[in-house]
């Protein structure tokens, strides 16, 4: 009888343990539940593209003039500053403004005198009352009384420190009563309403950037200025066989400051209907790169993707993906092949 019962109980036993193992054999009992992640995706669309090619280089004044106090003397006034504006024909300061007052009074009185006796010879010689040789010789002094004047006229700018431009002061070189050796420079005014940036371009970048191709420039602190090529060397350097471009940027407000180191974004070439994303998305294995899309049924795909140019924060993919395609631009770190996926439209 106790026989009987512990056969019972052993049978009973392994019924229940079959009964489970088939419970566990069901199709999908064994299969992990993906957890759906929340992504942000863009709807790739063609857009225009334009490559460019970026360098380095100093800003500086679009023009600029030194006035030099040509015959030296002691200074007996000063009129400007560094940092001042000042326009055209202004005097900025005086050196022994007297003499050189006198000096072309002086000589444009000299001039006039010339002039009048070469037309009265000139009159004479009709007459029959001069020699040709008297007519040469008051022309000659006539263009010597004129050239006299023109020094003169140059001393007395540089005495008065009259600037040929408006702009502003950069450099004062001199200080109130000191005396000057002749050749002194006093000033120097940069106009500064537009500047200009030289760089150096390699030999594939010359022979496709052309005059008045776009460039923008860009600060330290990430200001940005359009500007175009105004210039380009026909001659590369010896040195280092790059060729010279200059690229000229308005500047009405006076942003842009001399000396100041800016970066040139110089415009290569533009690609219409081309497809742009962001280069932060795309993952790089050795040299392959791929992008995740999200299809349809909103699950996240692997795409191998092969990219062209960038600019910036973007690059442009010439293979891979098609128009139409929901680029997932957020949490593209946390999805894999299949990961369900919730998105959100950007």
């Amino acid at each position: 009888m106790k026989w009987f019962l512990h056969c019972g109980t052993v049978i009973a036993a392994f019924v229940l343990l079959v009964g489970c193992s088939s419970g566990d054999n069901k199709p999908g009992a064994t299969e992990k539940v993906l957890d759906t992640v929340q992504v942000e995706v863009m709807t790739v669309q063609p857009d225009t593209f334009i490559e460019t090619s970026t360098y380095y280089g100093k800003v500086k004044p679009i023009s600029d003039a030194q006035i030099v106090i040509y015959s030296g003397g002691k200074v007996e006034r000063l009129s400007a500053n560094e940092g001042d504006y000042v326009k055209a024909g202004t005097s900025l300061a005086a050196v022994d403004s007297g003499k050189a007052e006198t000096m072309l009074e002086t000589a444009r009185l000299q001039e006039r005198i010339a002039l009048k006796n070469y037309e009265q010879t000139k009159k004479h010689l009709k007459e029959g009352n001069a020699s040709q040789l008297a007519v040469d010789q008051a022309h000659l002094a006539y263009l010597n009384a004129h050239t006299a004047a023109i020094d003169a006229e140059k001393n007395y700018q540089g005495a008065m420190a009259i600037t040929p431009l408006s702009g502003f002061v950069t450099y004062r070189y001199i200080n109130p009563y000191q005396e000057l050796p002749p050749g002194t420079r006093a000033f120097t005014i940069a106009r500064t309403s537009a500047m200009k940036v030289e760089v150096a371009l390699i030999e594939s970048d010359a022979a496709r950037i052309k005059k008045g191709t776009g460039a923008t420039i860009t600060t330290s602190d990430k200001v940005g200025f359009i500007g175009e090529v105004t210039s380009i060397a026909l001659k590369a350097e010896e040195s280092d066989k790059t060729y010279r471009a200059k690229i000229t940027v308005p500047n009405p407000d006076n942003i842009l400051r001399a000396g100041a180191t800016v970066e040139v974004a110089i415009e290569k070439r533009k690609y219409t209907d081309a497809l742009c994303i962001p280069t932060a998305v795309i993952r790089s294995d050795g040299v392959q790169h791929s992008v995740m899309v999200c299809t349809v049924e909103n699950k996240a795909v692997r795409r191998v993707i092969t990219p062209g140019p960038q600019s910036d924060n973007i690059t442009m993919v010439t293979e891979g993906l098609l128009v139409g395609d929901r680029l997932i631009v957020s949490g593209q770190q946390l999805v894999t092949e299949g990961t369900p996926v919730r998105v959100m439209e950007r």
